[in-house]
């Protein structure tokens, strides 16, 4: 693991200094470069984010966690990961407000994810006050 993620320090530095020297001349090509490498780095950090997802699914299983939470819980974390650089992106590039409205939907994609498990707690809530 540490060989991968020193290999994606290095592609970020490259990319920054690369991405540093072309905004003067070249900021179409700057933001390209900082577009590129965040999806080379999401690539090579992908299997990873697998590997540990898949760990986590068969640990609930063994303790014997309903799935369906654990899993609600992944896929809320991966929609905050993947807005988080989405939106970054859009503030590199110089359009915060389109960043701040992706910050949003992210936001309420989670909430939406989460509503069956917000349902099941409002129930047990209500079985125990009955």
């Amino acid at each position: 693991m540490i060989e991968e993620i020193t290999g994606v320090c290095l592609i970020a530095i490259i990319a920054a200094i690369l991405s540093m020297m072309l905004k003067k001349d070249r900021p179409e090509f700057s933001s390209l470069i900082s577009i590129m490498a965040g999806v080379i780095i999401l690539f090579l950090v992908l299997p990873a984010a697998r590997s540990a997802a898949e760990m986590i699914m068969t640990i609930s299983e063994i303790a014997g966690i309903n799935t369906d939470y654990i899993e609600v819980i992944i896929k809320s974390c991966v929609i905050a990961m993947i807005t988080s650089v989405s939106a970054s992106t859009c503030r590199d590039s110089g359009n915060s407000s389109l960043a701040m409205k992706l910050e949003i939907a992210g936001r309420v994609a989670i909430i939406i994810l989460a509503v069956p498990v917000i349902n099941t707690l409002f129930n047990v809530i209500l079985s125990v006050i009955k």
